[in-house]
């Protein structure tokens, strides 16, 4: 199937699982287009460049106008233009765009982000994440080209308060789409619940397993995190766990990898509390991350719901961790025990609750059998429902059950 992929940011560093998805469909034979509004500056995974994945992406983000006459005048160059080589579809074009923004100004922003791909031809339109915007594009191109969509969704746009209400006035073209994927099975509770849809199937996120062996060396009391420093990953409770254990004199380090915008506030809380083994590494490429994981004798991921409805659904570093039989401690919300079950392949605590989380932190420090059989079955966990091959084929065989419905 020829596929057109609707992303937000392509390449982005903290969204490898977007990657690995894109390359396993290409490995299965499928030709895969992706239109992106904007590309992370960073270094390039070495997938991007062996499968030429930048030559597949098309960016739609579009140059400023000087005025509203200037952007009115290129709009109207550009409609002739392709009425000239597609009349009907862009007539079509027009009839869906005008009816579903708000004015023409809006209209024209939604033809300039898809114009690019106006004359080309696909068997499938997809997206990645489905906020609102990316939802009204995929349908309207579906529309025009007389294809089927099918909408991806994972978490922030289910579950922050300003995108649920936007999806609750789009359920008529939910209930459109051939298909709804979502990355849990907490996920597609929720849209069946929520929005009284019935097209859900649930696809995990998954990983390379193979890119994430167990470490042979034996690691020291070295206790690992990774990820935004933002609300939901609930940072500041882990702080105060590693303040608990410092007054214990419990022997840990703990290292903090990732960057974002609560790390002043985090750096003074640990100045203001004496806390000395606390160590911040920055963002960091897949095989530096790798290396800290191998050091590592804990992962903690103490997430929590963000006052804006934020949340981790089965976040892929602790499936990392988890593969790298390394056990885990995270907390008891939004699914997360489909994955880690309590006291088998890591320790589920309450959120905001630093003192369960010290004291977990503490037995699995002090216990390394438990943490040798703990790490073997998070592995067994991730190897048997979480492995990008795996998952991947049931995308495939949606694919095909969206292929036969449209024959």
């Amino acid at each position: 199937m020829k596929i057109l992929y609707l992303v937000q940011t392509f390449p982005k560093l903290s969204e490898t699982f977007i990657l690995n998805e894109i390359v396993e469909l290409t490995k299965l034979g499928h030709d895969i287009i992706i239109l992106a509004k904007d590309r992370e500056e960073s270094k390039l995974h070495p997938d991007i460049v062996k499968y030429d994945l930048l030559e597949k992406t098309i960016y739609s983000k579009f140059c400023h106008f000087k005025n509203g006459k200037e952007k009115l005048l290129f709009f109207i160059k550009e409609i002739s233009k392709n009425l000239f080589l597609k009349p009907l579809r862009t007539m079509s074009f027009l009839k869906y765009l005008l009816l579903s923004q708000k004015d023409i100004w809006f209209a024209m922003d939604s033809y300039f982000a898809l114009q690019k791909v106006f004359n080309m031809e696909f068997d499938l339109i997809q997206t990645t994440f489905s906020p609102s915007y990316i939802i009204d594009n995929a349908y309207l191109l579906s529309k025009v080209m007389n294809k089927p969509f099918m909408l991806i969704f994972r978490a922030y746009d289910l579950f922050r308060y300003d995108e649920y209400m936007k999806l609750k006035k789009r359920v008529k073209i939910l209930k459109k789409a051939s298909a709804l994927v979502t990355i849990s099975e907490f996920n597609k509770e929720f849209m069946e619940e929520k929005f009284g849809v019935k097209n859900v199937f649930a696809v995990h996120d998954s990983i390379n397993v193979k890119m994430f062996k167990p470490a042979k060396k034996k690691p020291r009391n070295q206790i690992l995190t990774i990820g935004r420093l933002v609300e939901q990953k609930g940072f500041l409770y882990l702080i105060e766990a590693c303040h608990i254990l410092q007054k214990k004199s419990v022997d840990f380090e703990l290292v903090m990898i990732g960057e974002g915008p609560d790390k002043k506030m985090y750096e003074k809380m640990i100045k203001e509390k004496g806390i000395s083994n606390i160590v911040f590494k920055g963002s960091m490429k897949s095989d530096q991350v790798k290396a800290e994981l191998s050091s590592s004798k804990i992962f903690v991921l103490p997430c929590v719901i963000a006052k804006n409805g934020d949340c981790d659904i089965l976040p892929n570093v602790l499936k990392e961790a988890m593969a790298m039989q390394i056990p885990v401690i995270t907390t008891d919300i939004c699914g997360i025990d489909e994955m880690v079950h309590d006291g088998v392949t890591g320790l589920l605590i309450p959120p905001e609750d630093p003192q369960a989380l010290a004291n977990a932190m503490e037995i699995l420090l002090q216990k390394p059998g438990l943490c040798k059989k703990m790490g073997l079955e998070g592995r067994r966990e991730i190897v048997q429902n979480y492995d990008i091959t795996k998952e991947v084929k049931k995308l495939d065989n949606i694919f095909e059950l969206i292929l036969k419905k449209s024959l």
